[in-house]
Order: C-alpha cells, then sequence, then structure tokens
C-alpha cells in the first residue's frame, strides 16, 4: 500500500481544547465478556470513548490474522500490492468489542480512540519453529510492519464511519525492554519499524508503552499523543523534560495514565492520584497539553475493580478541570 506522510497531522486549537485539558480516555482491554456492560460503562466515563478488548481477546491474536503463515507469502505482498483490503477487514470473531460498539453508536461522536498492537511488541511475541522472535528475521520483520500498517489504515476508516475525529494508538508494551539485553535490535531499526506503520494512518497518533524506556526516542517520532504508566513510571519520564517540553511546543500532547490498572487500585484513592499527578505535572506539562487515563488496559482487574478505576479517572480529572478552569 502507499506509503503516506510520516508527519503527524497539525491540531487546530480547537480539537486540542477537546482532546487536552485533562479528558479522561482509556487505554483498550476490559475485564468484561459482555460487550454492552464495557461499552455503557466506557461511554459513562470517557470523555473520548474507545473500544474494548474483551476479556479473552488477546492483542496478539486479535492483529496477527493477516500475516501469511507457511505458503501464503507471494499472495500477502500481492494483496498488499494491490491494496486488497479484505484481507485486512478485521474478523467479527476477533473484534466482538470493536463491533458492537459500532452498532449501538446511533449517532456520530465527536471523537473516538482505537488502538492496535505495536510493531515491536508483536515482533518480539511471535517466535518461529525454533523458538526465535520473528522480528529478528528480516523477512518476517518487514512483513510484520506492513501487516500492521495496512491494519491500521483500515482501523481509521472504519472508525471515521463512528466519528468526526480519530484517535490510534500503538500499543507497545515491549518498549519497555528497550536498553536491555533482552533488546536486541537497534535504535535505528526500532525507529524505522515504529514510523513505516504510524506512516499508516492519517488521523490523530499516540504510542502506548505501560513500562519505562527511552522516552527521548519516543517524543521525538511523529506522533500527537505518548501515553505511558504514570503511576509507576511518572518521574522517570518527567526526567525527560527538555524532550517533553520539545515535544509540547510542536503540538503533542501527554496521556498520564495516573489510576494502577493493578490490585493498588484498592489502596488508591481520587485524593491521592490528583496530588500525585499535580506533582507530576507541575513545570513538566500544563493542563492543556494533558488527557487522564489509567495506567494500562484493565483486564487484569476484576469487574468491580475496572469500574473503580475508571470511576477515579473521571473523578481526577473532574477535579483538575474544576482546578484550572
Amino acid at each position: 500500500m502507499a506509503l503516506k506522510s510520516e508527519n503527524p497531522p497539525d491540531l487546530n486549537p480547537d480539537l486540542k481544547i477537546e482532546l487536552g485539558n485533562c479528558q479522561t480516555t482509556g487505554i483498550g482491554s476490559v475485564p468484561f465478556e459482555d460487550p454492552d456492560t464495557a461499552i455503557k460503562l466506557i461511554l459513562d466515563r470517557c470523555d473520548i470513548p474507545y473500544w474494548p478488548q474483551l476479556k479473552g481477546e488477546s492483542m496478539y491474536d486479535q492483529f496477527s490474522f493477516p500475516l501469511p503463515w507457511e505458503s501464503d507469502v507471494i499472495s500477502f505482498y500481492e494483496d498488499i500490492l494491490e491494496e486488497k483490503k479484505e484481507r485486512f477487514t478485521y474478523p467479527k470473531r476477533l473484534f466482538r468489542g470493536l463491533y458492537r460498539f459500532a452498532d449501538l453508536v446511533d449517532e456520530k461522536l465527536d471523537v473516538i480512540k482505537g488502538q492496535i498492537i505495536g510493531p515491536i511488541t508483536l515482533g518480539y511475541y511471535l517466535k518461529d519453529d525454533q523458538g526465535k522472535a520473528l522480528i529478528l528475521d528480516e523477512n518476517w520483520k518487514e512483513i510484520i510492519v506492513m501487516a500492521l500498517r495496512a491494519e491500521a489504515g483500515w482501523q481509521e476508516l472504519f472508525l471515521r464511519s463512528l466519528a468526526k475525529e480519530v484517535i490510534i494508538f500503538l500499543d507497545e508494551p515491549f518498549l519497555s525492554i528497550s536498553g536491555t539485553p533482552q533488546f536486541t535490535i537497534s535504535p535505528k531499526e526500532c525507529d524505522s519499524m515504529l514510523r513505516e506503520v504510524l506512516s499508516g494512518f492519517d488521523c490523530i497518533k499516540g504510542i502506548h508503552c505501560c513500562g519505562n524506556t527511552d522516552w527521548e526516542q519516543i517524543l521525538s517520532l511523529p506522533i500527537n499523543i505518548v501515553s505511558f504508566d504514570a503511576y509507576a513510571y511518572g518521574k522517570n519520564f518527567a526526567a525527560y523534560k527538555k524532550d517533553i517540553r520539545k515535544f509540547i511546543d510542536c503540538g503533542g500532547m501527554v496521556a498520564w495514565g495516573i489510576t494502577p490498572s493493578t490490585q493498588e487500585i484498592e489502596s488508591e484513592n481520587t485524593e491521592t492520584l490528583s496530588k500525585k499527578l499535580l506533582g507530576l505535572m507541575e513545570n513538566t506539562c500544563p493542563p492543556e497539553s494533558s488527557m487522564v487515563t489509567p495506567s494500562c488496559g484493565l483486564s487484569s482487574l476484576s469487574h468491580k475493580q475496572a469500574k473503580r478505576a475508571m470511576e477515579i479517572t473521571q473523578d481526577i480529572s473532574d477535579f483538575l478541570k474544576s482546578r484550572f478552569s
């Protein structure tokens, strides 16, 4: 498929106000099997709704579906060159949350958030018959990038039928091993793979990493939003103050994952987390360039805990909005 510009779209002032100013959204996964329960909660508790990855839906299975296993490589490349969207159309059996969300939206939303697995994470997760990560094979590395770029483009078109504005995050938990012996590709290769996939869609672009990573590299990518686990790694991120300031000055935004998506949610509340977030934001990122989210997906929580996490996230947002209005 044709390579698109790597530059992210400029956010006009009105849109940035709509997305920033401590608006809430979520990362993707939820602990609910029933899509209606998940979607109702998302619509009730998120300023910027997102389609849910339901319990039992693995993002690895969801986004590896078009990969050319065994003797399918030639047809894969033909489908890429001929821009055959059929190959990259999301199967309903793997994306119940997405398709049910579309069924339930009776009028066009102002904005919607989607998500797709990133190439680094998928490339390290998938293994060949010898147990070697596919990202270490040059042919497979190219195939993974091309597949995800096409899938991201398909998702953007689908979501544009549901909302006036679309956000898509690349979910990249494996970026947390950057700089360790396990991370065996070079920073240049990593950067190239991320940029290639990001070039496949033209909407508002973000990257989510739920661990610590090389934030200087992430903040230099052609993205509009950087999303991360601010609860556990806020101080690590804030140490990149110069890079964050440059990112924000260029129109970027920070999605602060301040509400823990782990069992620590039981020992936290709106007051403790708001205080923690205010300390991280001070001299780092202004409220108009900030979003508020859980630290990661909510799939490891109970139903009750997930609801609590989303309620606290919205309460933090409301507190900050009133404080800075």
